[in-house]
């Protein structure tokens, strides 16, 4: 008797296994650095320096170069992990408002890493690391927005925890605002200030969702 194939998955619990998917990522990464780490510090001090001699009349060239190429790397990583989660908030947001159908889909075990992700963005209290990473955390403060307007999808992933956050960043939005209201001539500082401006409404919204 052949076997009966698993209903297919809702367009809500596709958005969330992305996040699910995410996490893992990130943990395997997580894992394979700090295995690195291990590595380098139970090996010998003298692998870890320069070969050229630095300092002593030699040259750090060779040295400088894998530093550059890591650095190049690693910025690479960053922005296919934006990238990545900028397309698993979208998707989520596409899947709102949801229906009291959608429920089972919405436990907290299947909204673990969403929210997980969405906590380590809101950490994030550079307003110029958040106007650099625009596309990501667009996509954040519109998820927010949209989740902050469904009844049924706000009391799950709008936790007490991640309210606490949102409002540290709005703080932190708040006194970047006061600072560098006048310094219209950096375009950096420009992009920050437009990103408050995310901020504070995102938090008005969450704080009027908490309240219904």
């Amino acid at each position: 008797m052949a076997k009966r194939k698993p209903p297919p998955l809702s367009p809500l619990a596709q958005a969330l296994r992305q996040f699910d998917a995410i996490k893992a990522s990130m943990d395997k990464k997580a894992a394979s650095l700090r295995n690195r780490l291990s590595k380098k510090i139970s090996s010998s001090p003298s692998s870890t320096l320069p070969s050229s001699g630095t300092g002593y009349g030699g040259t750090n060239a060779g040295f400088t170069k894998t530093v550059l190429k890591n650095m190049d790397k690693k910025r690479t990583e960053e922005s296919c992990l934006d990238k990545t989660i900028t397309a698993a908030l979208q998707a989520l947001e596409a899947t709102l408002p949801i229906t009291n159908d959608d429920t089972d889909d919405f436990t907290k075990n299947t909204t673990t890493n969403a929210t997980h992700i969405v906590a380590l963005l809101l950490r994030n209290d550079s307003l110029i690391d958040l106007a650099s990473r625009q596309p990501v955390y667009t996509a954040l403060f519109t998820l927010l927005a949209a989740i902050s307007t469904c009844p049924t999808a706000a009391p799950l992933l709008l936790t007490s925890s991640l309210h606490s956050l949102l409002g540290l960043l709005h703080s932190q939005a708040a006194m970047f605002t006061n600072i560098n209201r006048y310094n219209g001539d950096d375009d950096e500082v420009l992009a920050a200030l437009a990103m408050c401006l995310h901020v504070q409404s995102t938090k008005e919204d969450c704080d009027r969702a908490r309240a219904r």
